[in-house]
């Protein structure tokens, strides 16, 4: 008996689901199975580019404000939020949005869940902020006043690994507050003088913390993004599979400046490389191939992730259509007499006699 390899393919069309997901996971049943697999890979790939570019954890804007209730004493801070609707919209839009909330005060003081942009137990007044994006090189900015009151905000990200809206809009991670840092940050502006400003603030190594005091100069109170922002259309989607996926590795950070690989359940990921509203399309005829640890398939899963590695809500995908190509081994059955025939025949052509004709 002799193995062979044979391809078998599954398409899935998106739009034949029962359209009640709320997530982009996709449940597959085989009912026939598909035996002897040893591989799979991605083949084949189409979608609308029409991905939304709010959703999930990207609607949730969050950021910390740091606040001395009088010159000589400590601060206090409290994390503020306001959310996003769901959606495509173009960067300056998005921008309009976030300074309605800031401007109509529509922000939620996290510690109670109080609509207020004040700090519990205190009687400060709201900061302005006002946000603008460069319609030139694409870069946006925030600049803050608190009048005379001594406030500093920061952009906040729960951690290294979480993408937040402010990276969609150029900030990089080093500008942005993680949860983890805010008491360390706290108790380094307490160690200030107690009249310290915005330019000390600014001048003291706190690279992504800005003072309003409007004494300060706007400078000082100014924070833009060092790069264009990506929120009109990110770079690209991971597909995964729990049950199929095993041979990818997905770096993850570990500290600021170290990433560490991780076993994964990526199958591919494919490069959004085309203009918004075009179609993303993806075909390989060098196919990245993982290894299956189960043989015999009767059902599997497929994920749509977005550039981060976050599962996509339903709602922010249009309908797609994926190919998946299993290699499958199978053992070539021969019976005892066409094995007799085969040798008598090979015999025969590889000794020839002078007449023409071999000896049986």
């Amino acid at each position: 008996m002799t193995e062979r390899h044979h391809y078998k393919y599954v398409v899935l069309d998106s739009s034949k689901e029962n359209g009640n997901a709320v997530q982009a996971r996709f449940n597959v049943q085989i009912p026939h199975g598909i035996t002897n697999a040893s591989r799979v890979c991605v083949k084949s790939f189409s979608m609308p580019n029409v991905i939304h570019s709010v959703y999930g954890d990207l609607k949730t804007v969050r950021f910390v404000e740091f606040y001395r209730p009088t010159a000589g004493g400590n601060w206090v801070y409290d994390i503020f939020n306001f959310t996003l609707p769901d959606g495509y919209d173009e960067t300056a839009d998005l921008v309009t949005t976030m300074q309605a909330k800031f401007t109509n005060n529509e922000i939620t003081r996290e510690s109670d869940g109080t609509a207020a942009f004040t700090h519990s137990g205190q009687t400060d007044t709201p900061t302005t902020v006002s946000i603008t994006h460069n319609t030139s090189s694409y870069k946006n900015t925030l600049v803050f006043d608190s009048g005379s009151q001594h406030k500093a905000i920061a952009l906040l990200v729960e951690d290294q690994n979480t993408h937040t809206i402010w990276e969609s809009l150029g900030f990089k991670k080093a500008q942005i507050l993680k949860v983890s840092e805010i008491t360390g940050m706290r108790d380094r502006l307490n160690a200030l003088a107690s009249g310290a400003g915005a330019d000390v603030i600014a001048n003291d190594g706190l690279k992504f913390i800005r003072g309003g005091n409007t004494a300060s100069s706007v400078v000082y109170r100014t924070l833009e993004s060092p790069h264009a922002g990506t929120h009109e259309n990110h770079n690209g989607i991971y597909i995964a599979s729990s049950v199929l996926g095993n041979d990818t590795m997905v770096g993850l950070a570990h500290s600021d400046n170290v990433m560490v690989a991780h076993q994964s359940d990526v199958l591919q990921f494919i490069n959004n490389d085309v203009p918004k509203y075009s179609y993303l399309t993806y075909h390989t005829d060098t196919p990245m191939w993982n290894v299956l640890t189960k043989k015999d398939l009767n059902y599997f899963d497929v994920q749509i992730r977005d550039h981060r590695g976050h599962l996509y809500p339903r709602s922010a995908l249009a309908d797609f259509v994926l190919v998946l190509m299993f290699e499958t081994i199978e053992e070539m059955e021969y019976n005892k007499d066409e094995i007799i025939a085969y040798n008598s025949m090979a015999y025969r052509v590889g000794h020839p006699t002078s007449s023409g004709f071999s000896i049986r």
